[in-house]
């Protein structure tokens, strides 16, 4: 009986003990919301709403004409590029603290992607036809270059995971480490030209690229093998960005009242996520969906 009674006190104490340790694990997980940021350069803000919800609120304001716009999930900052001056700004999720972060400017920032593991910020400049990185910790910002010279950069995604830097030019699709250096031509079409656009999802191995020009939307692997025209988007719409996210394909429309459209599982025909029937946006022409801490 002395033993039983043993036995019954540690299996008594060993569940207090598993449920402790699940209300402190519980107490310890942050509360968060999936958010959409939106940079509209005709109405010259960046806007922000709850995923699904759509209820659009003004975050940053004044003389900017936002070219992108992107969100760190580690420090938990929005970032967007301005064409006004050519600088990278930074600011909590709600739109205050409002400072620049890059300690140099070229013309026409047109992309951005956060290296998320080493902290730096990665921008293509159009106009100068080069990217560069910026450091987001410590005092004192530096410029990187990355790859000084290109041909009409327009889309960029950090892969930190593996250190890869995917980004477009005109007609083409490359990848190069972090660092910049060696570039590896992973996809060439006499038929695209400015790729302003470019989804990457390592984990599914795919690549989706726009070029709202010429209505042009390709999906290829990860290596740029198998490139194959989304037809589905690329007849009745002109795609300005693209996001995978959870595993969903998001895309930007800028005709048909600006809508906002997903494809589940990256694949199949586009259902509209939001319709913007009642002006809120004007050029959306960048976006980016983010989780964000309550």
């Amino acid at each position: 009986m002395a033993a039983f009674c043993v036995v019954l006190s540690c299996l008594v104490f060993t569940v207090l003990v598993l449920m402790a340790t699940e209300i402190k694990c519980a107490s310890n997980t942050t509360a968060g919301v999936d958010m959409i940021f939106i940079a509209d350069t005709g109405h010259k803000k960046v806007l922000a709403a709850t995923l699904g919800a759509y209820r659009f609120r003004s975050l940053v304001l004044g003389d900017i004409e936002v070219w992108d716009v992107t969100f760190s999930e580690v420090n938990q900052k929005l970032y967007w590029a301005s064409k006004h001056n050519g600088h990278i700004y930074q600011a909590n999720a709600d739109g205050s603290g409002v400072k620049q972060v890059s300690s140099t400017s070229h013309t026409e920032p047109t992309s951005l992607s956060i290296d998320e593991t080493n902290q730096q910020i990665y921008v293509a400049y159009k106009g100068e036809e080069l990217i560069s990185s910026f450091n987001l910790n410590g005092t004192v910002v530096r410029e990187t270059s990355v790859h000084p010279a290109l041909s009409k950069p327009g889309a960029i995604h950090v892969d930190s995971e593996n250190g890869y830097l995917y980004f477009t030019q005109f007609g083409r699709v490359d990848r190069s480490p972090l660092s910049g250096g060696s570039i590896t031509n992973l996809h060439y079409n006499n038929d695209l030209g400015e790729i302003e656009a470019m989804a990457v999802d390592v984990e599914g191995q795919r690549i989706v690229i726009s070029d709202p020009g010429n209505g042009l939307v390709v999906s290829m692997n990860l290596d740029g093998s198998l490139p194959k025209v989304i037809s589905s988007l690329s007849s009745n719409y002109k795609i300005t960005d693209l996001q995978f996210y959870q595993g969903d394909l998001y895309v930007s429309n800028e005709l048909e009242h600006r809508s906002i459209m997903k494809l589940r599982n990256g694949v199949g025909r586009p259902v509209k996520a939001y319709t913007d029937n009642r002006d809120v946006l004007s050029y959306p022409r960048k976006f980016h969906i983010a989780r964000v801490d309550l």
